[in-house]
């Protein structure tokens, strides 16, 4: 007997392409590509079939019909394919001329293939088969076929040659997969002249089942279509069906039993009646019950990429420390995705090596370790390529002797790694910025094509974010810098006041003791040599505070505060502008509140009303007063203190610019006043305003919050 391949082959064809074609619509049937790849499937499984039909002895009207069905496919087989292509590379929108074309020329064959002979024009007979007669427009028809194929394979390169990672190895097997089935189909055309090419015929249609298992394995091995095939779920379900089945077989029979026992021997009918009710009623809940129990306790609810895109976008979006960046993206991905560790890295340029600041699950372990910087996996990761563990295998299965290979499988390893993905840095120096290793999903499933854009996404987001981090912690820095020159600044200028004291009371007790020499005193008034004694530490003393001051900032901004009294810090400025006073004839009056402690940078706010005393002294040249008051504001939430002076007053147009750094109306540094605007609001979150009347004097308002704390 002789074996028809022709035959054979064809329904070998059309079953596994069948089969494929509504096994990738039964995964997401509403999604662009998987209808497209059904479509494309199903044309070439109605090709296949019609084909299956074509036995030597079929009769001519069975034959031409068949061969019109046969075309039905053929014609849509390269258009399908080319769709295909297009959406899979994200082109349909710029190709969609070329589409409209195609679709075009498409309709134009179907009607010829149906409405006249010019297609195909009867049936040919073999030894072993019969097949269509070409007609008149069969050469059109078969170039237009090649075109599309050849079109669709040459895109499919071009993206191949610049791809990276998983879609790289994605299309090399659609590419290869799509040679080889074409390859075979080609004999179908090639008969149609009686062209028996070995081994085309008789064994060619072989090769579209072949390009069939091609994809079933890029689908099982590297998600092509996002399709994943999960073993552990297929088996528990399978399980589950048995034991529904196993269930309901033994509730048929007892249910048998207990009829016959209550009713006598009933028809075999009416017990199929009664089973078949049993089934209907009670199958489906007890179904229904079985899987919810199995998808809550065995496979959980997937996640959304697109919600998860949307609050992941959101949350980095606000600028945070970079600690808490990291720790923020990396349980973003963790609790979402259901991962079995998470791991979060930054690099730290100071000790050339990546730490880990956040971990979650299996890799917590790795709290506060540190790589350096010259591993294979870090230097891997400057392309910005996401790394996929079973990758890396197959990369050192086929180079085993891989030393770069086994290093990064092995830090993959100490990482609890399945996926890695970096945040690296734009432009010539592409420097790794952070790493996030991700552990495996919990389920069991493998990270899909769409879970790996998603990671592409974030990618870049993160990167964004990083460097926004990174440099809001220089501008930092630099303001910090800025602070502190400015504070060395205004230090010069309140260090002026002890200086001139100082010198002033050298000058005295230069002249007093000139005149004991010269023998024009015989006496010295002592009380003032007391004062003028009494001065001089004093002031040395105030000299040594403002230099301690600037030490003191140095600190980090919650170190500098402690509990203190706000009226004893007043008193302790007013006594050493004591000097000023006398000589100056000018009194002072305070009136200050019974008022609980709150935390103040002690040096700062002593320094704030030395400069508002020094300059009220300053504005009252022929004498005057000086009076400070403390006390409650209305809201009881703010220390109220008043600082007023009668002197000359501030113009009104004037007053708006005394906080600005650097304006003087002359006599001063323009510093004074901008320090202590920047102590009250900046440092103690407060609140400064002025208040004044030409030739009656000045008042200075602050607010100080009883909870000052930062």
């Amino acid at each position: 007997m002789v074996i028809n391949h022709f035959i054979i082959s064809a329904y070998f064809t059309f079953f596994t392409t069948l089969f494929l074609a509504f096994f990738v619509l039964s995964r997401n049937s509403s999604r662009k590509l998987y209808q497209l790849f059904f479509l494309y499937t199903l044309s070439i499984a109605v090709w296949s079939f019609a084909v299956s039909r074509f036995v030597p002895d079929l009769d001519p009207a069975a034959a031409l019909y068949w061969g019109k069905m046969l075309h039905v496919g053929a014609i849509f087989i390269p258009v399908f394919f080319l769709h295909f292509v297009f959406v899979f590379l994200d082109i349909e929108k710029s190709e969609r001329p070329k589409l409209l074309t195609v679709y075009f020329l498409a309709a134009v064959f179907q009607v010829l293939n149906w409405f006249n002979p010019w297609l195909i024009s009867g049936t040919s007979y073999r030894d072993l088969y019969c097949y269509p007669t070409p007609g008149t427009t069969y050469l059109f028809f078969f170039i237009f076929f090649v075109a599309c194929v050849v079109f669709g394979l040459l895109k499919l390169v071009q993206a191949y040659l610049t791809a990276k990672g998983n879609v790289r190895n994605q299309l090399i097997y659609l590419i290869l997969g799509s040679i080889i089935g074409y390859t075979g189909g080609l004999d179908n055309f090639a008969i149609t002249i009686d062209w028996r090419i070995f081994p085309l015929f008789p064994y060619g249609a072989y090769g579209i089942a072949l390009y069939v298992f091609i994809m079933a394995y890029a689908i099982l091995r590297h998600r092509l279509l996002d399709i994943e095939l999960v073993i552990k779920r297929t088996f528990v379900y399978s399980a589950l069906i048995l034991t529904i089945s196993a269930t309901y077989a033994g509730l048929v029979i007892y249910a048998s039993q207990l009829l016959q026992n209550i009713l006598g021997n009933i028809s075999p009918f009416l017990m199929a009646v009664i089973a078949s009710i049993i089934i209907i009623f009670g199958l489906r809940p007890l179904e229904r019950w079985f899987t919810t129990l199995t998808d809550r306790w065995f496979f959980k609810k997937p996640y959304n990429l697109a919600d998860l895109r949307r609050r992941y976008s959101h949350g980095l979006a606000k600028l945070v420390t970079l600690d808490k960046l990291v720790r923020k993206m990396t349980i973003g991905i963790f609790g979402p995705m259901r991962l079995s560790s998470a791991c979060g890295l930054i690099y730290n340029h100071g000790n050339k090596s990546f730490e880990v600041k956040a971990v979650f699950g299996k890799a917590k372990g790795l709290q506060g370790a540190a790589f350096p910087e010259d591993q294979a996996l870090f230097k891997k990761l400057k392309s910005g390529e996401i790394l996929v563990y079973e990758e890396i295998k197959r990369w050192l299965e086929s180079q085993p002797y891989s030393y770069e290979g086994s290093q990064i499988a092995e830090m993959m390893n100490k990482l609890n790694a399945s996926a890695i993905v970096p945040a690296v840095s734009k432009g010539k120096n592409r420097e790794v910025l952070g790493i996030l290793a991700l552990g495996e999903k919990m389920s069991g499933d493998v990270f899909t094509t769409e879970d790996l854009r998603f990671f592409s996404d974030l990618s870049g987001q993160a990167t964004i974010a990083i460097e926004n981090s990174l440099l809001q912690e220089k501008n930092i820095e630099m303001d910090r810098d800025a602070a502190l020159g400015r504070m060395a600044h205004g230090i010069v200028h309140d260090l002026k006041n002890p200086l001139t004291s100082i010198q002033t009371a050298g000058q005295i007790l230069g002249y007093e003791i000139a005149e004991v020499e010269k023998g024009n005193k015989t006496t010295i008034e002592i009380e003032k040599l007391k004062k003028i004694g009494q001065m001089v530490p004093e002031m040395t003393q105030k000299m040594a505070r403002l230099t301690n001051s600037l030490l003191k900032f140095i600190k980090p901004a919650a170190e500098r505060l402690e509990e203190a009294d706000i009226s004893t810090i007043i008193e302790d400025a007013i006594a050493f502008c004591s000097m000023q006073f006398q000589r100056k004839d000018i009194k002072y009056v305070t009136q200050f509140a019974d008022l609980p402690k709150i935390y103040l940078d002690v040096d700062g706010i002593w320094r704030v009303f030395m400069n508002l005393i020094n300059n009220a002294v300053r504005f009252m040249p022929q004498g005057g007063a000086i009076t400070i008051t403390t006390a409650l504001d209305d809201r009881k939430s703010n220390i109220k203190i008043s600082v007023s002076d009668t002197g000359q007053g501030i113009a009104p147009e004037i007053l708006p610019h005394i906080f600005d750094r650097g304006y003087t109306t002359g006599g001063g540094t323009g510093e004074g006043l901008a320090f202590v605007r920047e102590m009250i609001e900046s440092y103690h979150k407060g609140k400064i305003s002025a208040d004044s009347e030409t030739g009656r004097g000045t008042t200075f308002t602050i607010l100080l919050p009883l909870t000052t704390k930062l």
